[in-house]
């Protein structure tokens, strides 16, 4: 997004005192070294939801019971 670009580059860098190629690299090497973590935690969310949505169509029909949200 160039909105978002221009307000880092030209508001929150100078703010911050930071030039643009040190930020910029440092935030590439950031995502990459973070990438591999990342995919395993949205798998895990994945799986997570996953059994969520499964809970909930089982119980669709059930009244509802508190001792099941415990």
């Amino acid at each position: 997004d160039s909105a978002l670009l221009t307000f880092i580059n030209d508001t929150l860098l100078p703010e911050a005192d930071k030039d643009e190629t040190s930020f910029w690299t440092g935030f590439d090497e950031a995502v990459h070294q973070l990438a591999t973590r990342n995919t395993e935690l949205l798998d895990r969310r994945n799986t997570l939801q996953s059994k969520l949505d499964n809970w909930w169509e089982k119980r669709r029909e059930k009244d509802f019971d508190e001792a099941d949200y415990t």
